[in-house]
């Protein structure tokens, strides 16, 4: 089966309390990204009159809901078979294809693959990677990897991701740890990474930094003559 455009989305969750970051998050957005080609969703509590582009769609979310329940209420019903995740703080700093995307997305359809991260980032890990399908630049993630599951930008097989946030945290960071257990008992080899970026800049899926003010400004306006200031 050949996925079409429309059965993915970009999914960005935010919440405004880090709306001082939204004008670099955006702004990247819409100079590497064709609004017209990819479906966008940002997820977010209020947007306190700030103005986004009339493509992206915006969804809200109940500020009294925990992190994983702001995020299940709003993909229950979503309409797309793929997700791109992201975070608001994850800053994209090159040209998006949609064509190595639905590339991947075709993949991992015929090949029931349930999730690629954008970069290697699995942790310790007692064994390597030991399937590898270059033709599309992606390897398996060890099953024993400290960070079997790794909230970084990444495309996922929507009934997984339903299944990742529902299991109740306030954070991400203690998603990531309680799921890991569960999630590689249940998946192995179902869950890949690109295998030639080694850092997220190197991304061709998702090419990004990791907003942290001062390193952002500095890269942003040397690289990408962005001025954060």
């Amino acid at each position: 089966m050949n996925i079409i455009m429309n059965s993915f989305c970009i999914l960005l969750y935010s919440h405004s309390d880090y709306s001082d970051v939204w004008d670099l998050t955006f702004g990247q957005l819409y100079k590497h990204i064709n609004l017209d080609n990819i479906s966008i969703i940002f997820c977010v509590d209020q947007l306190n009159n700030y103005k986004i582009d009339d493509r992206i769609k915006v969804v809200y979310y109940d500020n009294n809901l925990i992190y994983t329940d702001r995020i299940l209420t709003n993909i229950i019903n979503l309409n797309y078979d793929y997700i791109l995740f992201l975070h608001e703080d994850w800053v994209i700093t090159d040209n998006f294809s949609n064509e190595y995307i639905i590339k991947l997305i075709n993949f991992m359809n015929k090949n029931d693959i349930l999730h690629i991260r954008s970069y290697k980032n699995y942790g310790a890990s007692n064994t390597n990677p030991d399937i590898f399908h270059k033709d599309v630049n992606i390897c398996n993630i060890p099953n024993d990897s400290g960070n079997f599951i790794s909230l970084q930008p990444g495309l996922w097989e929507k009934n997984i991701f339903k299944e990742l946030y529902s299991i109740k945290c306030h954070k991400p960071n203690i998603l990531e740890a309680k799921s890991n257990s569960i999630f590689r008992s249940k998946y192995k080899n179902r869950f890949y990474y690109e295998l030639t970026s080694l850092i997220a800049q190197d991304s061709n899926m998702f090419p990004h930094i990791v907003y942290h003010q001062r390193m952002a400004i500095v890269w942003l306006h040397c690289r990408c003559n962005v001025d954060c200031y």
